[in-house]
């Protein structure tokens, strides 16, 4: 996988340098509201069971990521670097409190939440199809690499209407970096030769687990709606 990316971007990165018409650079802000989830990943089948139930109890977590990015194209292909900060995780299903939860003797009911904020450098080869004078297709394909800031623990116990929230460290051994492999295909409007607004949903898939040595581990990923704020300038070379 990192092989083809690495074809992409020499591709890319030759035929930018080729072509001496129609380019421009650009830098932008982003945000990506996205359902994060995780990808269960069990070393040891002896407790089938217990992953099952895992398996069936955690789902998806809204969440959010934004940053800043540049822009660099020619008239079909392109090439996008950023930087972004992200939140992102994943949740249980309101259970029944276990009796040896020191709140049991108030509340009945708790809920699971995992977060973790991250720093995130993504970098992506685009693919243009001129759809109109002012709007164009893309399809985008890229990789980044992330910086582990926290991870959070969350529990929320419920008593009818009553319900109190607390926040912990995860106390696991968290891998400091990891990288993902991202695939979009967007939507840009030109408004003028300097502002566009691009639209793509987006989806990432971050390929080492959570934890740096876990029986049971975690691969997150992000399904989202990327929305970006581009301001361009026309690159004019001189013979």
């Amino acid at each position: 996988m990192r092989t083809l990316l690495l074809l992409l971007f020499a591709i890319g990165a030759t035929t930018l340098s080729q072509a001496q018409e129609n380019r421009s650079a650009g830098y932008g802000i982003e945000l990506l509201p996205h359902l994060s989830n995780r990808r269960l990943i069990a070393f040891d089948l002896s407790s089938q069971m217990e992953i099952d139930s895992i398996q069936d109890n955690e789902y998806g977590l809204p969440s959010y990521s934004a940053g800043i990015f540049m822009n660099y194209r020619g008239e079909k292909i392109g090439i996008r670097f950023g930087l972004n900060y992200m939140e992102l995780g994943y949740r249980g299903k309101r259970a029944p409190i276990p009796f040896n939860d020191p709140f049991a003797s108030q509340f009945s009911e708790i809920e699971y939440t995992f977060k973790t904020q991250q720093i995130e450098a993504p970098v992506a080869v685009l693919f243009y199809q001129q759809l109109s004078e002012k709007n164009e297709f893309y399809f985008l394909l890229g990789t980044g690499i992330s910086y582990n800031l926290s991870n959070k623990d969350i529990h929320t116990r419920y008593e009818n209407e009553i319900k109190k929230t607390t926040t912990t460290d995860a106390p696991q051994d968290f891998r400091p970096l990891n990288f993902s492999l991202q695939t979009a295909m967007g939507w840009e409007h030109h408004f003028n030769k300097n502002f566009t607004i691009d639209i793509a949903p987006i989806f990432k898939l971050w390929m080492s687990g959570l934890y740096k040595a876990e029986i049971l581990n975690r691969n997150l990923y992000q399904i989202g709606l990327r929305v970006g704020i581009r301001f361009d300038q026309e690159i004019i070379y001189v013979d």
